[in-house]
């Protein structure tokens, strides 16, 4: 039996790599990036990150507090950073890879004005879908009327 068992088991180590996930479309990164910006940006109007939390991975969920995440972006709330015109822009990617964890980094910016937006997202695939797993977002002053920069993360 152990002797069958091998060579299917040798087999599956080939297989397997075949199956790892893959870089979605330009337009599926495109989708996922705005709509993991604005349930976090509709979260910084409210004050609250209880809805953006519910969207993240179930593990991201387990890791990341609610306290945490108010910790983390209490400052865009406080100035009230707000990047709502991202939905009429093209994001601009920099990297768009799956690192050797399955991890999905999607890094590039979107034109906003005054201020640069440039994000960093971690994507997890959970039950065939790719879920938000870590937030890196940074305003990136582009005039001297821009609010203070900002910069913060959550992994």
């Amino acid at each position: 039996m152990l002797k069958k068992l091998i060579p299917l088991l040798c087999v599956l180590a080939f297989t397997l790599p075949l199956f790892a996930a893959e870089v979605p479309a330009e337009e599926e990164l495109e989708e996922m990036t705005l709509e993991a910006l604005l349930a976090f940006n509709t979260d910084v109007q409210k004050g609250d990150f209880t809805d953006f939390q519910a969207t993240m991975a179930k593990k991201a969920q387990e890791q990341l507090s609610m306290e945490k995440l108010n910790a983390s972006f209490h400052e865009f709330v406080e100035n009230k950073i707000n990047f709502a015109s991202i939905k009429n822009l093209e994001p601009d990617f920099e990297t768009t890879e799956i690192d050797k964890d399955g991890i999905l980094i999607v890094k590039g910016t979107y034109p906003t004005t005054p201020v640069i937006l440039q994000f960093r997202l971690r994507f997890l695939q959970e039950e065939g879908e790719w879920k938000l797993f870590g937030i890196n977002v940074d305003t990136k002053q582009d005039s001297p009327d821009a609010p203070q920069a900002q910069k913060k993360e959550v992994d």
